[in-house]
């Protein structure tokens, strides 16, 4: 095994992963005075980053599993915060989720597609864990969380979709941002969990497909980021929301 750096270059590779989610934290850094939500979105990408790192590391205890997807968790509410926070300040008028529910029927019926899919999916992996395993807790609250995250990114959406300009594309790019994080979360605890999924999936794709799928959806929440900045630096100073 002497010279042999197949394994060094591969544990290299494995951390060099969070590089690319720092230069978008870096990108966001320099925007951050736009508005107020743009630090939330970098703090979630930190978040996200941190949890990479952990679950990277994961198989020297489970307990660094279950913190990664803990600040998955907490990174997936900064992001919520934030379409929340953003919504509040750009809408032309007072926009609840009554008001969206009754206008959107398209809104309620990816709602709903996402709570069954979301039932579907955690109930099969739980049908397969031991009745005292720690993950009959962990995958309900989380994928609570993640469904959560969608529905916002959609209210976020549907919000902005009146007004146009960069405040839509930022509603497109957080949507399928959140989308795909949806997938990739979904890919990850089929992959560790579900024997049946194992059986059909191998290691090494299915972790290509995680790696793929978390840059994207990591890429466009950022760039969702940096579209809301610019159309807050689009608006005249008076109608410039303020950062408190």
């Amino acid at each position: 095994m002497i010279g042999d750096t197949s394994h060094l270059n591969i544990t290299v590779l494995r951390f060099a992963k969070p590089i690319p989610i720092w230069i978008m934290m870096a990108e966001l850094l320099t925007v951050r005075t736009s508005h107020r939500s743009i630090i939330l979105i970098i703090i979630g990408l930190a978040f996200g980053s941190l949890g990479d790192i952990l679950l990277e590391l994961q198989s020297y205890s489970f307990a660094l599993f279950a913190a990664g997807a803990l600040s998955f968790l907490l990174g997936h509410l900064c992001y919520v915060t934030a379409f929340l926070q953003i919504c509040e300040d750009i809408a032309e008028f007072t926009v609840s989720i009554r008001e969206v529910l009754q206008k959107k029927a398209l809104y309620i019926f990816l709602w709903i597609i996402f709570l069954t899919f979301s039932f579907w999916s955690i109930g099969n992996i739980m049908a397969q864990l031991s009745k005292d395993s720690i993950m009959n807790y962990i995958l309900p609250v989380y994928g609570a969380f993640l469904v959560l995250l969608v529905v916002a990114a959609l209210f976020f959406l549907f919000t902005t979709s009146k007004i146009g300009g960069f405040a839509l594309r930022s509603g497109i790019l957080f949507a399928l941002g959140s989308f795909i994080f949806y997938a990739s979360d979904s890919f990850l605890a089929h992959g560790k969990f579900n024997d049946s999924y194992k059986g059909k999936v191998n290691e090494s794709a299915n972790a290509a497909i995680l790696m793929v799928t978390y840059y994207i959806a990591q890429y466009l929440l950022g760039k969702g980021g940096l579209s809301i900045a610019t159309y807050f630096h689009s608006l005249p100073p008076k109608l410039t929301p303020t950062n408190e």
